[in-house]
């Protein structure tokens, strides 16, 4: 059985990871575009590339977060009278 809140976690940590690559990704476009100003972009193709990337990234740690989250041990009940001692 999944527990929901453990794969809500790990979702949003995938999802939060992804945005930092994507970040990155965005960042050294930006730095090359800034360091050439004579490159003729076609911004259909950037742009499809950048969804192809951003795709590729949420399935990759949405995959990995789903995993996690199934493989994850379930919690054993607190024996009281051991816990005491």
């Amino acid at each position: 059985m999944v527990d929901t809140g453990n794969t809500a976690v790990r979702l949003v940590t995938a999802w939060l990871s992804t945005g930092r690559a994507i970040a990155v990704a965005a960042g050294a476009l930006v730095a090359l575009i800034a360091l050439d100003h004579d490159v003729d972009l076609d911004i259909a193709a950037l742009r499809g590339g950048l969804t192809t990337i951003v795709v590729v990234l949420l399935v990759k740690y949405g995959a990995r977060a789903l995993h996690w989250s199934e493989t994850a041990p379930e919690p054993q009940p607190v024996d009281e009278k051991k816990e005491r001692t």
